[in-house]
């Protein structure tokens, strides 16, 4: 069985991929703000000064990371992605198959294992199966040539590891 999906990289498919695999970051960053300005409530009743704008500064900084750091790294990659393809189109292919995924991208292409997938994650548009925290493959789905969404999602119960995080989506 071999299942194709194909499609163009564009800011909005990195972009719905970087805020799924960055929303911890994310909303780690905001809980320590929060935490940490709420504290400095408390060091100012206290009359400490130094450490008062120590930590007002370390809740503002976390508050802003929160808030840029998705739009940052797609704003980064995508300048990647530029340098690597210039200003034509770049296009992404992954076939899978039984025994591996192939993914190719412009002149390049490698081959994965299965067994290398920690996590699986579903937004609107996209399937990701992840080999890291931030490191993954964005399956489009709306993007099958061959095979379908069902075909795939059947493929991956059965190929992932069992201890695959998010397996119960599929």
């Amino acid at each position: 069985m071999e299942i194709k999906n194909k499609y163009e990289i564009t800011k909005e498919i990195i972009s719905e991929f970087m805020k799924r695999a960055m929303r911890i970051l994310v909303i780690y960053s905001f809980v320590i703000g929060a935490i940490a300005l709420v504290l400095s409530v408390v060091l100012y009743r206290d009359g400490s000064r130094l450490l008062l704008g120590m930590v007002t500064a370390s809740g503002v900084i976390c508050l802003i990371t929160g808030f840029i750091i998705v739009p940052y790294t797609v704003k980064e990659h995508m300048k990647q992605i530029e340098a690597l393809h210039g200003k034509k189109k770049s296009q992404s292919s992954v076939t899978f198959t039984e025994e591996g995924i192939f993914l190719s991208e412009g002149d390049s292409s490698i081959k994965r294992e299965y067994s290398n997938i920690i996590r699986v994650y579903e937004t609107k548009n996209l399937w990701m199966l992840m080999f890291g925290k931030y490191i993954g493959i964005p399956v489009k789905k709306d993007a099958f040539t061959k095979g379908s969404e069902k075909e795939f999602r059947r493929l991956m119960k059965k190929v992932l590891p069992k201890n695959t995080k998010g397996m119960e989506l599929l």
